[in-house]
């Protein structure tokens, strides 16, 4: 599997996406503002689970990396929507033919710059011997952009 690499907007070394913790930083440094986030975890079950919003610019000041495709392009929600699949690739869910993670990028059809809304549903695999560390993971990589969190609490139903 490959990892994306991603240029700085300013002068530096490409950061390639080799981690867990460097794809959830890669949604700030792309220039997507986050509105919200749930990780979900179920002890003794090897899923963790992100859902997120958030939204972005086809023009930010927020993105300190490049995009490998054309601003202007007509494809920008396609282009936007296939790098973030790409990025996420490599560590989420992909053992069977379900498609278990979805990702979608819309344009917000009210505003009169070009503001994207971004949607992930993603699934990631804990290993048994290290139940807890991908949930671990992204609650970290979250906590260095949110501007606070709340805990929560729900259940979950195994459906047949």
């Amino acid at each position: 599997m490959s990892f994306v690499s991603l240029k700085p907007v300013v002068k530096g070394e490409p950061t390639v996406i080799d981690t867990l913790e460097k794809a959830i930083d890669a949604l700030d440094e792309l220039g997507l503002c986050m509105n919200w986030a749930v990780v979900t975890g179920v002890k003794g079950h090897p899923r963790v689970m992100l859902i997120y919003e958030g939204w972005t610019y086809r023009y930010t000041y927020e993105r300190f990396v490049e995009l490998p495709f054309d601003n202007d392009s007509e494809k920008f929600e396609a282009d936007l929507k296939e790098l973030l699949e790409k990025i996420f690739a490599p560590f989420v869910v992909l053992e069977d033919s379900v498609a278990r993670n979805l990702i979608s990028v819309t344009k917000n059809p009210e505003e009169k710059e070009d503001c994207y809304f971004v949607t992930l549903l993603l699934m990631f695999f804990e290993e048994r011997d290290k139940e807890g560390e991908k949930l671990k993971t992204i609650q970290e990589a979250l906590d260095k952009v949110d501007d606070g969190h709340n805990d929560i609490s729900g259940n979950i139903y195994w459906l047949d």
